[in-house]
């Protein structure tokens, strides 16, 4: 098992710049946004309702990238004041990838989506294209535990140990909580941030607990 660094709150990791700090407040800003397109997107129920769940959506931001939003439980992320547990995802990919991998990813992808249903405590997976072609992903869950049961996934376990050390070089992961429901954004809170170097032998990991945010 690969040591897990214990990162200070503002500590700097100057060999791994995907660590510095200054990345979780733009990370949290892109968070919040995919929050708010979410909760926007759920105000139209023609868009989505007249659909079996989950439900993928593609909305073309003003950057002209593309956000994707897969919903699949829309009556829970309603419920007014609702707690929700929130996971980010922030990928760097390589500048260089297989040909061949793009088509796994896709697959990886679209199997990802045909699990949800037998996970009814996972609400809904949002993707935005970033910077370098980078991606962002907001992942919403009922509970805790519920990160925990997806984690076992087939499908996840799949593309967490087989594909993404191929795709990405680092990946910044968080843990977070909406205490108020989607509605409320602004009160995201981050409490977590695993950091995966992949294009360290042998893997770098390390964790950096946040004490606060703004």
């Amino acid at each position: 098992m690969t040591e897990i660094r214990l990162l200070e709150p503002m500590e700097i990791v100057t060999e791994r710049p995907f660590t510095h700090p200054r990345h979780t407040t733009n990370d949290l800003a892109a968070l919040r946004y995919m929050i708010d397109q979410l909760c926007l997107l759920l105000e139209e129920p023609g868009r989505y309702a007249q659909q079996p769940p989950p439900v993928t959506l593609y909305q073309l931001e003003a950057n002209g990238r593309q956000h994707r939003f897969v919903i699949a439980q829309p009556e829970q992320l309603q419920i007014p004041n609702r707690p929700l547990t929130v996971v980010g995802f922030f990928g760097q990919k390589r500048k260089r990838i297989s040909v061949s991998l793009t088509p796994l990813m896709e697959a990886m992808d679209q199997a990802l989506r045909e699990e949800f249903p037998h996970y009814p405590d996972l609400f809904s997976y949002s993707t935005l294209e970033l910077a370098n072609e980078d991606c962002g992903n907001l992942v919403l869950f009922g509970h805790d535990a519920a990160i925990s049961h997806w984690g076992h996934s087939q499908a996840h376990m799949k593309a967490v140990y087989e594909l993404s050390p191929s795709y990405y070089d680092s990946v910044r992961l968080y843990n977070g909580r909406l205490p108020l429901g989607l509605m409320v954004s602004n009160l995201l809170h981050l409490s977590r941030i695993k950091y995966y170097d992949y294009s360290s032998v042998p893997l770098w990991r390390a964790v950096r607990e946040i004490v606060a945010v703004t």
